[in-house]
């Protein structure tokens, strides 16, 4: 073996480690992962599990209502809409989050698909809108500190439209 094919070898052992380093993924940031367990606790229709991504003193905001602001209230508002709809699926897309030290922000679409339990007609509805959170690390655990949702102008805020395919 000559010595340019050695030193190649060599260069090449050297820097496997290095290339292993930049494959490896960024953690999630923090809303990121308060924004999951939230998505995942509404496809569970778990009140508890939603409240509990929730700070104690959390403020929400959700789409056509006022600021719920503590935990109990948010357990009211939430409880009062997962009476009335049994969520089948809920999606965010185009997400962008930053985190720096212990507090962190998310932003983009949110879609909810839901079943109403309190109407005969058992069709899909679904709420397309926009939402953005920040979470703080408490204890260890992001936690959301504020949870903005909305949905688009003149969008109605309290009649979901139709799915016209519920299967995508």
């Amino acid at each position: 073996m000559n010595k340019t094919m050695a030193l190649a070898v060599t260069l090449t052992a050297l820097a496997q480690p290095l290339l292993a380093q930049t494959r490896t993924t960024q953690p999630k940031a923090g809303a990121q992962v308060a924004d999951e367990a939230l998505a995942r606790a509404f496809k569970a229709n778990d009140v508890e599990a939603l409240v509990a991504v929730y700070a104690p003193d959390a403020v929400l905001f959700p789409p056509g209502a006022m600021a719920q602001r503590g935990r109990d209230a948010i357990r009211r508002g939430l409880t009062d809409f997962l009476s009335q709809f049994r969520i089948t699926d809920f999606i965010v897309t185009d997400s962008h989050y930053e985190t720096s030290g212990d507090l962190s922000s998310g932003w983009g679409l949110f879609t909810i698909t839901a079943v109403s339990k309190t109407s005969s007609a058992a069709s899909p509805v679904r709420w397309e809108g926009r939402f953005t959170s920040v979470a703080r690390r408490i204890n260890g655990k992001w936690l959301l500190v504020s949870d903005h949702a909305s949905l688009p102008m003149g969008a109605p805020p309290l009649a979901p439209r139709p799915v016209s395919n519920p299967t995508r």
